[in-house]
């Protein structure tokens, strides 16, 4: 090799490796500023959840305790921050309904169920707005996905109940009510719905011991008493009946304004025929006693006189008493018998 071609080598190679070495740092760098980017898109988006989970916590809190405004108030900004997430659409959606905001309920519980097609509850809930609204065939068809993907779960099958009942499904609504009360045994308006379908088929036996476990369960609720007393009424015990409407007047409170007057008015009504029947029978007994004591008379002869005939009027048709319609009441609904709106 030549001097001129060594010395051109000791001069280029320093000024190549540099270049070398300039273009890997350069590269390095340039990973080191994505692999950054990508993990502070990761922190954030794990401090956005975090923060989204502590609102569904507080809102859940709020729901508990009645507030459901500040519940719908803490999901909304749950969901501001993921807006992905279907069971927050799915609570949300289920404090809408309780305010009775149907048409926002109904919305925010297909957008949960958008997003997770096997969310049991999200059905259940939509199946629960449909009903209000009395859409029978929607409602029913909700709550049969509702079952199928949760068959453990008696509240499914006890808002089914009432569904097939408005159908009038009867045998199919018993049947949901005995699997509720199967899936669980403390379920007292599964068991006094179901007493109150007996009655109106008049096997009032059966009719009776549900409605003795519904109050065995839940001794407060004094609208066990009121289905109980129209049960009695029905089968004739108007005694039991008068005095399972005192238990239910004693036990209903003062904000039951318009279900204390209905019970007061049945009372009112069964105490009136129960003493009128007792006026009948002293003035039965009166007269039969007179009749034993007055003295024999001596017959008249007998003289054969045409009379004409009075006129025919039409007998007057016995007054009917008001009776408590037996159908089943709306669980989630504060008036007694009210159907859904």
């Amino acid at each position: 090799m030549k001097k001129w071609q060594l010395f051109l080598i000791v001069a280029v190679l320093p000024a190549l490796c540099g270049c070398a070495s300039s273009k890997k740092s350069r590269t390095t760098t340039a990973q080191k500023a994505r692999t950054t980017t990508v993990s502070t898109d990761k922190t954030v988006s794990l401090e956005k959840k975090l923060q989204a989970a502590d609102l569904e916590k507080q809102g859940k809190e709020y729901q508990k305790k009645g507030q459901t405004d500040q519940a719908i108030q803490c999901y909304t900004r749950a969901l501001a921050l993921v807006n992905d997430d279907g069971g927050l659409y799915r609570l949300r959606g289920t404090a809408y309904r309780e305010k009775n905001q149907l048409a926002a309920a109904l919305q925010d519980l297909s957008r949960a169920l958008a997003l997770n097609s096997r969310d049991g509850q999200a059905y259940y809930q939509r199946g629960r707005v449909y009903y209000l609204q009395k859409k029978f065939s929607e409602s029913l068809r909700d709550l049969n996905q509702s079952v199928a993907i949760n068959p453990g779960d008696p509240e499914p099958h006890h808002l089914r109940a009432i569904v097939y009942y408005f159908q009038n499904r009867i045998p199919e609504a018993l049947a949901d009510f005995t699997r509720a009360i199967a899936l669980n045994p403390k379920a007292d308006n599964s068991y006094a719905l179901r007493g109150l379908i007996y009655s109106g088929q008049k096997r009032f036996s059966e009719a009776r011991a549900d409605l003795d476990r519904a109050i065995a369960i839940t001794p407060w609720h004094y609208k066990h008493y009121l289905d109980k007393g129209s049960i009695l009424e029905q089968a004739g015990q108007v005694d039991g009946a008068i005095a399972a409407y005192e238990e239910s007047l004693q036990r209903a409170p003062a904000s039951a304004a318009k279900d204390r007057e209905a019970i007061q008015n049945r009372l009112n009504a069964l105490e009136e025929a129960k003493r009128q029947k007792a006026l009948a029978a002293a003035a039965g007994a009166d007269q039969e006693e007179e009749e034993e004591e007055a003295p024999p008379r001596p017959a008249a002869p007998v003289k054969k006189v045409k009379r004409p005939k009075p006129p025919v009027t039409p007998a007057k048709p016995p007054a009917s008493r008001p009776e408590i319609t037996v159908v089943p009441r709306d669980p989630f609904s504060t008036v007694l018998g009210e159907e859904p709106k």
